[in-house]
């Protein structure tokens, strides 16, 4: 028998090779907010910060191996969106609130030294992933949690899992 039909025998059929992919994060972590940088969109040249937190410790799910921050976001210090919840400044303000740190300014200029100044902190943050079908891209989604939340939720599932806490 050929090797041709070897294969066509066995039920071999091509797969695309998952190596080297993209796989996002799922679960509960507690991560440290390691970069605040001003950065230009590249979709419409306007400025943002892009803000970057680092799994410290894996409370509950699938454990990181990256050696680069894990979670990033970009978020608008110009326009309309600047003040948005989800897509301004305004969201790393309040994750560092819901960490326990004030960030309190007199100008845009003390705001972002605030903002500098917070860099080690701990947050909280409850992660997933989701791929739109008929597409090769995998997306990284992420929420702020307050840490009492963040290990409630942890102990949960892990006592789900049957892994104790």
């Amino acid at each position: 028998m050929s090797l041709v039909e070897k294969l066509k025998a066995s039920g071999f059929k091509p797969e695309k090779s998952t190596d080297g992919e993209f796989m996002p994060l799922e679960g509960i972590y507690k991560a440290q907010f390691v970069k605040a940088e001003k950065v230009k969109s590249q979709k419409d040249n306007t400025e943002q910060l892009r803000v970057e937190l680092k799994v410290s410790e894996t409370l509950s799910g699938k454990d990181s191996t990256s050696k680069y921050s894990e979670f990033k976001k970009y978020l608008a210090l110009e326009g309309d969106d600047a003040t948005d919840k989800k897509k301004g400044v305004a969201w790393i303000i309040n994750a560092l609130f819901t960490a326990g740190v004030e960030v309190n300014a007199d100008s845009d200029e003390k705001l972002m030294e605030n903002i500098q100044g917070a860099l080690g902190t701990d947050i909280y943050v409850k992660a997933w992933g989701w791929k739109p079908e008929d597409v090769d891209k995998t997306y990284q989604q992420f929420s702020v949690l307050k840490e009492s939340i963040a290990l409630k939720q942890a102990k949960s599932k892990k006592d789900k899992d049957g892994l104790g806490f």
